[in-house]
């Protein structure tokens, strides 16, 4: 009883304008600490598979043997032996990371089967063409980031290859992730953008209704070496086989712990950045007693332990700093996310992540506290 009648003492001392300098402070710390650990633990996940379409299942192979699943490829054979089945649809796709007018972004080109299935929404321009050379349409959020409009010219200058390509924009797109983001030629012109005849990925789509999941899975089986189930998820890697994928929309997560970069070291180098960011909430605690310790001191010398001070102190400020805590992390969902080859990262913390995040924050105010001196300003 006596904690909780010092605390009330130790909110009149404090007064409302610290607490609110405290738990500012906190939550700038914490919303710098959360982009920090966000874009750490989603940069393995940048929007690499676009979503199902009109009801239809889309199964994406990739390269297994590649360094990320933009720079792999795929033989075509691969998709050869789905080609011709009733309700299946195939396409080929070639991806080149490359610059454009300077900035770093994927082109991908595509064919007319993808059009007829993502019926892409002119928002400028003239709608995608596979038969006119040296265009490019732009996704609309890519567009809006380069500052094009149609009749200006991307340079695109690929990785691969020597090429500096002038393109003209033809159009602005309005598509599903990850094309929004994403500089769209023609098929052909991307194979000779990325100095090879391969596609990087084969996009599969049937009906469920319609295909049976086991024809799929008979022609993927052509080659001995796939698995039972590899079908089954939207995502497969290609190999000397097919790697079946719990998660497909996390496919670049396995090609970085495929390197032996596991998941978890990632996850535990942005706590350790947390951690990092968050020493500077020991700022606030030592700066309730620089800027109160008299009037704290003056409550030691009516009696008042200073191990039960700083325990109100702790009970008083703590919560309100968990808040802050999450606060910042809202704040940092709302700031301009970071971009990897014009693919922004998602900027959210959440479940285990959240709950170490506000964990470490308060862990580390606390610190500050518990090692603060009353009365020593």
């Amino acid at each position: 009883m006596e904690v909780w009648r010092v605390t009330a003492r130790v909110a009149r001392v404090l007064g409302l304008s610290l607490l609110i300098l405290t738990c500012t402070s906190i939550a700038v710390y914490s919303a710098v600490a959360a982009y920090i650990e966000a874009s750490l633990v989603n940069i393995t996940n940048p929007p690499l598979n676009p979503p199902s379409r009109d009801g239809l299942v889309v199964l994406s192979l990739y390269s297994g043997f590649a360094l990320t699943p933009l720079t792999g490829l795929v033989s075509r054979d691969v998709g050869a032996r789905l080609e011709g089945l009733e309700g299946v649809y195939v396409w080929f796709e070639v991806t080149t990371p490359a610059l454009a007018n300077g900035k770093p972004v994927v082109v991908r080109g595509v064919d007319r089967v993808w059009a007829e299935l993502y019926k892409p929404r002119v928002v400028q321009g003239t709608s995608f063409n596979e038969e006119l050379p040296a265009r490019a349409w732009v996704g609309v959020r890519l567009a809006d980031e380069l500052g094009v409009k149609p009749g200006d010219v991307v340079v695109v200058k690929p990785l691969f290859t020597s090429i500096e390509a002038p393109l003209l924009v033809a159009g602005i797109l309005d598509v599903p992730q990850p094309y929004t983001y994403e500089v769209l030629v023609p098929l052909e012109l991307g194979f000779k953008l990325r100095g090879s005849h391969d596609p990087s990925v084969v996009r599969v789509a049937y009906d469920p209704a319609r295909v049976s999941e086991s024809l799929i899975i008979q022609a993927l089986r052509a080659d001995s070496r796939v698995p039972p189930g590899a079908a089954r998820v939207l995502s497969a890697l290609v190999y000397g086989g097919y790697v079946r994928l719990e998660d497909p929309v996390r496919a670049q997560r396995y090609y970085v712990e495929r390197l032996g970069v596991p998941y978890e070291v990632i996850v535990v180098a942005a706590l350790i950045a947390n951690v990092v960011v968050s020493l500077l909430n020991v700022v606030p605690a030592w700066l309730i007693y620089s800027l109160r310790g008299r009037s704290l001191a003056v409550l030691v010398e009516q009696g008042v332990s200073p191990r039960t001070l700083k325990l109100s102190l702790t009970l008083l400020t703590v919560p309100l700093v968990a808040i802050s805590s999450i606060a910042g992390v809202l704040l940092a969902e709302l700031l301009e996310p970071p971009r990897l080859l014009g693919y922004p990262i998602e900027l959210e913390l959440g479940g285990y992540l959240l709950i170490a995040h506000v964990a470490i924050q308060a862990t580390l105010y606390t610190l500050g506290l518990v090692t603060g001196g009353i009365g020593e300003s």
